[in-house]
C-alpha cells in the first residue's frame, strides 16, 4: 500500500483533498484548461474512496456535497454542483457500495463501536475534570476493556473526537478544541462571504473531516491532519 499503511487512512485523507479539489471546482477557482485534468482527477479519487469501501469517507464525501451544494449559489459554475451530486448518487447505486454504506447506521454492524464509546464513557466518568494526560487513552483503555471482555483487540483510541479529546484533557481540553475548530469555521465562512477563491473547498474538508471523526480517530493521523491543515492553510491564506 506504499505510503498509507491503512485502507481507512488513504480513503480519510483522499476525502479531505477531494472536498477540497471538488469545491475549488464548484466555485470557479480551477481555470478553464485545467478543469478536466482536475474534474478528472476528482472523478478517479471517488472510485479510489469507493474500493476502499471506508464507509466514514462515504459519509464524509456526502457531507462535503451537501456544503459544496448549499454554498455554490454565487458561483458562475453551479451546475457542476448538479453534476457532482449526480455522481455521487449513481456511486451509491452500486449494490455492494450502497450495502456498507447502510451498514454505517445499524448497531449490529457497529457492535465494536458501541462496545468502545461504552468504556470510554466509563473513564470519562472515573476522570471527569482533567482526564488520563493527552494521547494516554490507548495507555489507560486495557483496564476497562479487560474487565467486559479481554479479547477485544481494538486498543486505540474512543473512535470518537469528542469522547476521546474529553476521556483525555477533560472539559477544558474539549472546550479548547471545539473553539480552535469553532473558531476555523467562522474564519473560512468569512473567507467564503469574501469571495477566496479556496474557501468554499476549505469548509467542504473541514466538514467532511469532522463527519469521519465522529467514528474513528483522525486526529491521531498524521497523514490526515497534514491534508486537512493544507486545505485549511490553503483556503485562510
Amino acid at each position: 500500500m506504499g505510503f498509507f499503511t491503512s485502507r481507512l487512512t488513504f480513503g480519510h485523507n483522499l476525502t479531505v483533498l477531494l472536498s477540497l479539489g471538488l469545491g475549488a471546482l464548484v466555485s470557479g477557482t480551477v481555470p478553464r484548461k485545467q478543469l478536466w485534468l482536475v474534474g478528472g482527477s476528482a472523478l478517479l479519487g471517488t472510485v479510489a474512496v469507493a474500493l476502499t469501501f471506508d464507509r466514514a469517507a462515504y459519509l464524509g464525501l456526502g457531507v462535503a456535497a451537501l456544503v459544496i451544494v448549499a454554498l455554490a449559489r454565487r458561483s458562475t459554475r453551479r451546475p457542476l454542483a448538479g453534476v457532482l451530486v449526480a455522481v455521487y448518487l449513481l456511486t451509491a447505486l452500486q449494490p455492494a457500495i450502497r450495502s456498507r454504506a447502510i451498514s454505517a447506521f445499524s448497531p449490529q454492524a457497529n457492535s465494536d463501536r458501541i462496545f468502545i464509546w461504552s468504556r470510554a464513557l466509563e473513564i470519562i466518568r472515573d476522570h471527569p475534570l482533567h482526564g488520563v494526560g493527552f494521547a494516554r487513552y490507548p495507555e489507560m483503555c486495557s483496564r476497562y476493556y479487560d474487565r467486559v471482555d479481554p479479547t477485544f483487540f481494538m486498543r486505540t483510541w474512543a473512535h470518537n473526537l469528542e469522547l476521546s479529546t474529553l476521556a483525555e484533557t477533560g472539559p477544558f481540553g474539549l472546550a479548547t478544541m471545539l473553539w480552535m475548530f469553532g473558531t476555523v469555521l467562522v474564519a473560512l465562512f468569512s473567507r467564503w462571504r469574501q469571495g477566496h477563491p479556496f474557501a468554499l473547498g476549505g469548509m467542504a474538508a473541514l466538514f467532511a473531516w469532522l463527519t469521519i471523526a465522529q467514528v474513528h480517530d483522525v486526529f491521531y493521523d498524521t497523514k490526515v491532519m497534514y491534508a486537512l491543515w493544507f486545505a485549511i492553510a490553503l483556503a485562510l491564506s
